[in-house]
């Protein structure tokens, strides 16, 4: 699907129709996609805890929050389990209360969840330091979309909506120079030309750069199809979406999100 709102971007671009009234980003393209269903959704029980003063990174801690938010859950919903959304260092202590604790917090009492925003905070971290040196900071400089301190803070995802939207900017800017080269090359070799699939695995093999921005588009994609799968409440492209990003983190030395990442997917 997200090929969709490429294909999308590439067509306005050959049409010349890029106008501040007529360019659809990527949310506005899939919420116009979104069937919308809401007979099918159930209204959802909230309700807002008082904070507390004392550091949360301790496992008395965690297990005096995780009390409280049973006796909540069971006085909103009862019989519910609760679901509780933790940041990487914390759902680490939830699980070892878990581990530790089968009987009391065991997985049929609590479902641990890592924070959407903490996951997509460090996909973007990581692909910051992919681009590190790369020259995409200049570029967005030079081109006039940012002021050259707010383009190195997009390196560590300071700002998260910013940095998603130049992304999206990024991805398709590369999208139609990829499709501009590759109609380039039918028109040279005319009748003999090979698919746009076998052409961007041969030129990945034969230049470097067009294999490095080829990864960036790959992190970008699966960044927003995670983003996709929480907007969406699609818990199978959110399973999905975490396991393709969990080796970016690997290769990208994210190793606490990509270990603790491995457990939250494989509960």
């Amino acid at each position: 699907n997200e090929n969709e709102w490429l294909s999308g971007v590439w067509n306005s671009w050959q049409a010349g129709s890029f106008r501040s009234d007529g360019v659809t980003s990527w949310s506005a393209f899939h919420a116009q996609q979104q069937v919308t269903l809401t007979n099918q959704h159930y209204i959802c029980l909230s309700g807002m805890l008082p904070l507390f003063h004392e550091h949360a990174q301790s496992v008395s801690m965690i297990r005096h929050a995780m009390n409280i938010i049973h006796t909540s859950v069971s006085r909103l919903n009862p019989g519910q389990v609760p679901v509780i959304a933790f940041d990487q260092p914390l759902y680490t202590i939830g699980k070892l209360i878990q581990w530790n604790w089968p009987d009391l917090y065991g997985q049929d009492k609590f479902v641990l969840m890592f924070g959407g925003l903490h996951i997509e905070m460090a996909a973007l971290k990581a692909l910051g330091s992919l681009l590190t040196g790369s020259g995409w900071v200049e570029t967005l400089t030079d081109a006039g979309i940012l002021t050259s301190g707010s383009a190195e803070a997009l390196l560590s995802a300071s700002h998260v909506r910013r940095c998603r939207r130049t992304h999206e900017v990024t991805l398709a800017a590369l999208h139609i120079l990829r499709q501009s080269a590759y109609e380039k090359y039918c028109e040279v070799e005319g009748s003999v030309a090979v698919s746009f699939d076998i052409w961007c695995n041969q030129q990945n093999t034969e230049h470097r750069q067009f294999a490095f921005w080829s990864s960036v588009m790959r992190l970008q994609t699966a960044i927003l199809l995670f983003v996709r799968s929480l907007r969406t409440s699609n818990f199978s492209l959110y399973v999905s979406s975490v396991s393709n990003l969990m080796p970016w983190f690997f290769i990208l030395d994210r190793t606490n999100y990509a270990r603790w990442l491995s457990v939250h997917v494989h509960d």
